[in-house]
C-alpha cells in the first residue's frame, strides 16, 4: 500500500476519492493538497472550487449512481477549474472504499497546453479566413503579423522579401543592418516589407539586411572554421539570434516563405521574451505557408492586371469588331475596326443601340438575337447579308450572355466579322466542285462500261482457256496410249529409255495445264468473310486422315480472303499425310500478336530442313507438281495475308499465317 500512494503522490495529476452521499474527502495525493491546500475530512467543492458552498452544478455524483450495478463504468469530462483557471480532462469512476462505502475515483489531468493549441489553431483558422478576402497586400500581411503576436504570445513579428530573385548569386555570406542613406559598397538582400511588435518598446528593427563588399567579422559572429562555411539560412538565423539578444529576446528559426515554383522569396522571423517551443514552431509553419498563399495571391493578381492591359491592346488591334453591350442591349464599347467599319468614333458607340448603328432590317434580327440571349443566356451564332454600295455583303456574328459577380445576367459581349471573301470563295468553291462532279459522274460511266468489257473479255478468255486447256488434256491422254503401246512394240533398251522420257515429259506437260486452271481461279471471285473452323472442317471431310488425331480451336475466327482459302488448307493437310511420313497429330489453332492474328498450322511429322524453308514457296519446289505451297502463298497474298514456315526439323512442320487487323474478327460463340 504505501508503494501505490508513493506512486500515485508522484503524479502529476489530482487524484483524490469523495464520499458519493457526504463529498467528504476519503483521500486526496500529494499534487491535490499542493495546488488546492485541502486534505482528508474537507468537502471536495469547498476544497478545489472557488466560493463554493453547495455541490457543484456539473457534479457527476448523480450519473456515478446509475453506474452503481457496473462499477467498470468510467464517465470522462473536461472541465476549467475555477479556482486555479488550468482545464483538466476528469475521469470519475464510483468505487468500494472502506467499511462498504460507495466513493468517487477522480483522476484529472492538466490539458491546458491542448487546449491552448486547439485555440490557436482555431485563430489560424480564423486568421486565415480573414487574409483571403480583397485587399491590397499590405494590409494582409499587417493583419498576419498583428494576430501572430496575439496567437502565439511573441514580442516581434517580422517579414523580409529578396529583393534580388534568385539569393543562390550571393556570394557573401554575413548579414549587416543598413539603416544608412548610403549603399556604394553594400548590396541589399532582404528587405524589411511588414512587422508588427508588442506594447511600445519600438525595437530597432533593421530595415534592410544587406552584405558587404567585405567580410566583417565584428559585424556578426565568426562564421569560418577552418574550411567550413555556413549556409546562407544558418548565417542568417546566426544575424538575427545575435540582434535579439541585445533586447533579451530569443529568435525563431528562419522561416523561408515559398512561390508557386517552390522556390525562396523571403523569410518570416518571430521573436519573444522566452524559448519558442517545437510544438509551436508546427503551428508557425502552417501561418507562414498562408502568408505564402497570400503573396502568391498577391502576384498573381499583378499577373491578371498585366494579363487585362496585354488583352485589351489584343482586342484593341484584332481584324474584326468587338463589343460590349449592358443588359439593355445598349453598346458601352467596342474596338477601333468596328468603329471604322460604322464610319463613327468609338466614343460615340456608347448609348447607341442596333437601330441607330445598323440599316432597319439587320437591326431587327439582331435585336431579336439579343433578346433570345438575354432569355435563355446561351451563346448564338448568326450571319447577316445585305447590300451595301451596291455588293453583298457577309457577317458573321457571335454573341455570349455575361453574368455579374451574383450570376445575375449584365450584358452581351460579341464579335462582328467580316466573311464576304470566305463566301464568294465558298461559291467559286461550290461552282468547281459542281464541275468536277459532272465530270466524275462521265469517268465512272466511261470506267463502268470499261470494268463491263473487261468482264466479258476475261469471261471469253477463261472460256477459250478451258476449251483450250480440255484439249490439250485429250491430245495428252492420247499421246499417253500411243507412248504406251510403243513401249510394249519396242524391245530395244535405248527405245525404251526414250519412249519413258517421253512420258515423263508428258506428265509435266498434264501437271503445267492442269496448274493454269488452278492459276486462273485464283483472284476470280470478290475476297469474303470466312468461319475458319468451317473451312478447316470442311476440308479434313474430304481427306482420308482417320489414323491422324486433328484437334482444331478456330470457333471464334473469321478472317477475310479468296474464296480459294479452302485449298490453302487442304494443301497443308494433304502435305502432312503425304510428306510428314509418321504424322499422328495435327494441331490448327491461333493466336494473337501486336495487333495481327496468327493462324497456327502444326504437325509432328518429318518437319522441313532449315535450307528448305523459304524455297518451298517457290514455283516448281517439291518431289510431287512443286505447285502447292506456291499456289498458297498466292491466294493468301490476295487479301494481304501471308505464310511462313518456322517448325523446328526432325520434330514437325508449323506454318504461321499472319493477318493483318483489317482482315480478321474475333467474336463470341453466341455471336
Amino acid at each position: 500500500m504505501k508503494h501505490i500512494l508513493s506512486l500515485l503522490n508522484s503524479l502529476d495529476a489530482l487524484i483524490y476519492v469523495s464520499d458519493l452521499e457526504t463529498y467528504e474527502i476519503l483521500y486526496i495525493n500529494e499534487y491535490g493538497r499542493k495546488v488546492f491546500g485541502g486534505g482528508r475530512g474537507q468537502i471536495c467543492y469547498k476544497v478545489l472550487q472557488k466560493d463554493q458552498n453547495e455541490p457543484c452544478p456539473f457534479c457527476r455524483n448523480h450519473l456515478l449512481k446509475d453506474f452503481a450495478k457496473n462499477s467498470k463504468e468510467t464517465y470522462v469530462y473536461e472541465f476549467q477549474n475555477t479556482k486555479n483557471g488550468i482545464w483538466y480532462k476528469c475521469c470519475d469512476s464510483i468505487i468500494n472504499w472502506s467499511e462498504g462505502r460507495l466513493a468517487r475515483l477522480e483522476i484529472a489531468t492538466d490539458i491546458s497546453y491542448r487546449k491552448k493549441t486547439e485555440s490557436q489553431i482555431l485563430q489560424l483558422g480564423y486568421l486565415k479566413e480573414c487574409v483571403i478576402r480583397d485587399r491590397p497586400l499590405q494590409d494582409k500581411l499587417k493583419e498576419i503579423t498583428d494576430h501572430s503576436l496575439a496567437i502565439f504570445d511573441l514580442d516581434i513579428a517580422c517579414i523580409w522579401l529578396f529583393k534580388s530573385p534568385d539569393k543562390n548569386n550571393i556570394k557573401k555570406e554575413s548579414f549587416i543592418p543598413d539603416n544608412t542613406k548610403s549603399h556604394d559598397k553594400k548590396e541589399s538582400v532582404l528587405s524589411l516589407t511588414m512587422y508588427s511588435e508588442k506594447g511600445d518598446h519600438q525595437y530597432k528593427i533593421p530595415d534592410l539586411i544587406s552584405i558587404p563588399d567585405e567580410f566583417e567579422e565584428e559585424s556578426n559572429r565568426e562564421i569560418l572554421e577552418g574550411t567550413y562555411r555556413y549556409t546562407f539560412d544558418e548565417n542568417l538565423h546566426l544575424y538575427m539570434i545575435d540582434w535579439a539578444e541585445k533586447y533579451g529576446l530569443h529568435s525563431s528559426l528562419p522561416f523561408p516563405l515559398i512561390d508557386e515554383e517552390n522556390k525562396e522569396i523571403g523569410y518570416m522571423f518571430f521573436f519573444r521574451n522566452g524559448q519558442i517551443t517545437e510544438d509551436q514552431n508546427l503551428l508557425i509553419r502552417n501561418l507562414v505557408h498562408t502568408t505564402s498563399q497570400v503573396i502568391i495571391s498577391a502576384k498573381t493578381c499583378e499577373a491578371l492586371i498585366g494579363m487585362k492591359d496585354h488583352y485589351r491592346k489584343l482586342v484593341e488591334n484584332l481584324p474584326l469588331g468587338v463589343f460590349l453591350k449592358d443588359n439593355r442591349s445598349q453598346y458601352l464599347s467596342c474596338n477601333k475596326y468596328l468603329a471604322e467599319d460604322l464610319g463613327i468614333s468609338q466614343d460615340h458607340v456608347i448609348g447607341k443601340t442596333e437601330f441607330d448603328l445598323f440599316p432597319p432590317g439587320i437591326a431587327e434580327i439582331t435585336s431579336r438575337l439579343d433578346e433570345e440571349i438575354t432569355r435563355s443566356k446561351t451563346t448564338k451564332k448568326i450571319v447577316l447579308q445585305f447590300i451595301q454600295d451596291d455588293h453583298t455583303r457577309w457577317i458573321e456574328s457571335v454573341r455570349a450572355p455575361l453574368d455579374d459577380h451574383d450570376g445575375a445576367f449584365s450584358g452581351i459581349l460579341g464579335i462582328m466579322h467580316d466573311i464576304t471573301d470566305l463566301k464568294l470563295a465558298q461559291e467559286e468553291l461550290q461552282c468547281l466542285y459542281n464541275e468536277l462532279e459532272v465530270m466524275v459522274e462521265a469517268r465512272t460511266e466511261e470506267l463502268s462500261q470499261t470494268k463491263e468489257a473487261f468482264h466479258k473479255a476475261n469471261s471469253k478468255l477463261n472460256l477459250l482457256n478451258s476449251i483450250t486447256r480440255h484439249d490439250i488434256l485429250n491430245q495428252i491422254t492420247a499421246l499417253y496410249g500411243y507412248l504406251m503401246f510403243a513401249r510394249e512394240a519396242v524391245t530395244d533398251p535405248m527405245v525404251q529409255n526414250y519412249l519413258m522420257k517421253a512420258e515423263l515429259s508428258a506428265k509435266i506437260i498434264h501437271d503445267q495445264i492442269q496448274f493454269t486452271k488452278l492459276y486462273q481461279d485464283i483472284g476470280i471471285h470478290a475476297p469474303v468473310w470466312q468461319l475458319v473452323q468451317r473451312v478447316v472442317e470442311k476440308v479434313i471431310s474430304g481427306l482420308k486422315s482417320e489414323l491422324i488425331k486433328i484437334t482444331i480451336s478456330l470457333k471464334n475466327v473469321k478472317v477475310f480472303a479468296d474464296p480459294l482459302l479452302e485449298k490453302v488448307f487442304y494443301t497443308l493437310v494433304e502435305n502432312s499425310i503425304r510428306h510428314g511420313k509418321v504424322v499422328k497429330r495435327i494441331s490448327i489453332g491461333y493466336q494473337v500478336r501486336d495487333d495481327n492474328l496468327v493462324l497456327l498450322y502444326e504437325d509432328d511429322g518429318a518437319g522441313i530442313p532449315d535450307e528448305n524453308k523459304n524455297r518451298i514457296f517457290n514455283k516448281g519446289f517439291g518431289d510431287n507438281t512443286g505447285f502447292g505451297l506456291f499456289l498458297v502463298k498466292e491466294i493468301l497474298n490476295i487479301t494481304g495475308l501471308s505464310i511462313v514456315e518456322t517448325g523446328t526439323f526432325g520434330k514437325g512442320a508449323r506454318f504461321e499465317i499472319n493477318v493483318p487487323r483489317a482482315a480478321y474478327e474475333l467474336f463470341t460463340v453466341e455471336e
